[in-house]
């Protein structure tokens, strides 16, 4: 079971947020004060009803999402309409072909699409109205109770809210040790001990029940019986409660003297990895970044991006790290008391206010690669072979970044990120490319999927130069430099700038790295040159440029049909 969709009309600044699509990681994002949080509270209120958690009592200042007030929760600036006074919430759950066929057993019920739609109102009582819309299926309603029982029992909801304290912490870690420890109830042995625990507090009680009717019957002669007894669930909840959680970072010690950072990542950590889910499992996240460092929320993202493999994620943030950049359709604007899904990067900047001068970049997709001449070079070859790419230069939309070296990859990649550009990088073979991809991978700035190697077949190391040909460029180094390349110390399995440097040194020329990056620059406009006229990529070892568009494509691709 998943949930498509959810719909919020009249909750607190959300006036009309229509059918939010819902995928395996959504994030909500808006402004402050925009109302991305009462989506997030919208649902868990939702959720603790159909579960039967609502409770219809307030319970001021606590457990907000379990209860509803109308006078808190709805806008305050419609209260003095006549018409229109409830606050309604939908949502659309899918069935696989299995619960399909389970609801239909249980149910007593067709479900034709593989859709169910539940609709709750409450208005001014405080009480929640649960209705099961479906055109030309009165039945539906009718059973709405059976219904509701069926998705209560096949799924499992998880609110974090953005002020996590040791309480809520406790809450998560409990709720989450609960579902756990639900799977050991079913087996031989937890039930013959559940039974021994029974039958010895019975005995107990029975007891107890006896003295308080002996004096009972001397007030009231009428009663004949005094039972006390725990029911079956309840003892086996409190089985499952009362947890410490205890963390010891040199000194034990239990969360709630722990600072926020701790409880926040206790809160989340306790979601992962789990193993009992059934049916759908969906986390809600209210403003991840809460308490934590920037270091830690990189860290944090990367822990929701693997929760939502096996669970369903809703992130409700205004941090630009937590943007989904590869499918901009699961990021959902809340704006205005309405919302809609991104279009386009420039959208998630406006509304988050991220400003990018003009000195540093305005493209939404950005190529990253480690010097001067791969940006030169790469830009003549783009135009050559990709006219898609060209158009995405020309409307700068695609842009390419140069380096000042691979070490400058995470500073510049940190960069990237805060202003929402989705970005590939381009790296040389060898012990300075990989160093800053281990670098830039370990602070959750870049992964293998968007770095590509420069790997030249039959070759340990290689490096941007070594995917082109050396007879492109021989007879221009010969007349500027007095250097012959067609000789065994440049025609070795060595990286380019070793072979050149190998090649100038046995020809009794200087070498150095101010003469390493000025031949460089001079081969460069050498192949741009000839680019037109000649095929100057090397037949065995161009992969790493082929590659390269391919991967640029897919990603302007991607934009064009959105």
């Amino acid at each position: 079971m998943k949930l498509i969709s959810f719909s919020v009309t009249n909750y607190r600044s959300i006036t009309n947020a229509h059918k939010i699509n819902l995928n395996d990681a959504t994030v909500l994002l808006g402004k402050n004060n925009e109302g991305k949080s009462n989506i997030i509270k919208a649902l868990a209120l939702s959720m603790s009803v159909i579960s039967g958690r609502y409770r219809r009592t307030m319970y001021k200042g606590k457990n907000e999402t379990d209860n509803y007030d109308w006078e808190r929760d709805f806008p305050v600036d419609l209260q003095n309409r006549k018409n229109g006074l409830n606050t309604i919430f939908k949502l659309d759950f899918e069935l696989d072909e299995n619960e399909v066929r389970d609801f239909r057993r249980e149910v007593k019920s067709r479900v034709h699409s593989g859709e169910i739609t539940i609709q709750i109102q409450i208005g001014k009582n405080n009480i929640p109205d649960i209705t099961i819309p479906k055109k030309g299926t009165a039945n539906f309603t009718k059973k709405k109770i059976e219904i509701n029982n069926f998705i209560r029992k096949r799924i499992q909801f998880n609110y974090i809210s953005a002020i996590r304290t040791e309480e809520d912490a406790i809450n998560i870690v409990e709720e989450t040790l609960s579902q756990e420890l639900r799977i050991i109830e079913k087996q031989d042995e937890y039930l013959a001990a559940i039974e021994k625990i029974n039958n010895l507090q019975n005995d107990i009680l029975n007891n107890i029940g006896g003295k308080i009717k002996e004096v009972l019957v001397k007030f009231l002669p009428n009663i004949t019986d005094v039972k006390l007894k725990i029911e079956e669930e309840q003892r086996r909840f409190n089985l499952r409660r009362n947890i410490d959680v205890i963390i010891n970072d040199g000194t034990p010690t239990k969360i709630e003297y722990k600072g926020d950072g701790i409880k926040s990542l206790v809160s989340l950590a306790m979601l992962t990895d789990r193993y009992n889910i059934e049916g759908a499992s969906i986390i809600a996240i209210d403003e991840p970044e809460a308490h934590l460092h920037p270091e830690v929320i990189r860290e944090l993202n990367k822990v929701i991006i693997e929760l939502s493999r096996k669970n369903q994620v809703i992130v409700s943030t205004h941090n630009p790290l937590f943007v989904n950049k590869m499918n901009l359709r699961s990021n959902i604007i809340i704006n205005d008391g309405k919302a809609k899904i991104v279009k386009n990067i420039k959208e998630i900047r406006d509304i988050l206010g991220v400003r990018v001068t003009d000195n540093l970049i305005n493209a939404d997709k950005v190529l990253i690669v480690e010097g001067q001449t791969d940006k030169i070079v790469l830009e003549k070859i783009f135009c050559c072979m990709s006219a898609k790419i060209k158009k995405s230069m020309d409307d700068k939309s695609f842009e390419i970044i140069a380096l000042s070296g691979a070490s400058k990859l995470s500073e510049r990649l940190y960069q990237m990120s805060n202003y929402m550009c989705k970005y590939l990088v381009l790296l040389d073979n060898d012990d300075e490319g990989h160093k800053s991809f281990d670098l830039a991978k370990k602070g959750n700035l870049l992964e293998i999927k968007n770095t590509i190697f420069t790997n030249c077949i039959g070759m340990a190391k290689s490096e941007f130069e070594d995917c082109f040909l050396s007879e492109a460029y021989r007879v221009e180094i010969k007349e500027e430099y007095g250097v012959d390349i067609d000789n065994r110390n440049f025609k070795t399995n060595k990286k380019w700038s070793e072979r050149m440097e190998s090649t100038f040194l046995n020809q009794a020329k200087s070498w150095n790295e101010q003469i390493e990056k000025e031949v460089k620059i001079f081969v460069a406009n050498v192949l741009i040159a000839k680019m037109d006229s000649e095929n100057i990529l090397n037949a065995n070892k161009r992969n790493s440029i082929d590659y390269l568009i391919k991967s640029i494509e897919e990603i302007l691709n991607y934009e064009s049909n959105i």
